[in-house]
């Protein structure tokens, strides 16, 4: 039980509720989002609703980062367009999924 527990935290893609559930199709996936003037969690989170009608998606606040940023969940039926949708709001400085980095392998030969 773990296992699964632990991908759904990690973004990975999976559905939500049953088969006769619209909400069926929703994927979920963190991100990262920078806002102007939203480098408080008390800014981002009155900001949220209107970011998520717009753009027709569920978002809920995770947690702070530094520089400004916030981790954020999305759950949406098209996570490439509603990311495109959410990039495309004049006050979003910058939207990204959470994904952990890994650095290239090797080095100079």
């Amino acid at each position: 039980m773990l296992i699964p527990t632990l991908a759904l935290n990690n973004g990975c893609a999976g559905s939500v509720g049953s088969a006769d559930d619209p909400s069926a199709t929703m994927r979920t996936l963190p991100l990262i989002i920078k806002v102007n003037k939203a480098a408080d969690e008390s800014a981002l989170r009155a900001r949220l609703p209107d970011l998520a009608t717009a753009c027709d998606v569920h978002l809920s606040y995770l947690r702070p980062m530094s520089g400004g940023a916030h981790v954020v969940q999305m759950r949406a039926p098209m996570p490439e367009a509603a990311l495109n949708c959410l990039r495309g709001q004049p006050d979003v400085v910058y939207v990204q999924e959470d994904k952990l980095a890994r650095p290239m392998s090797g080095g100079a030969q």
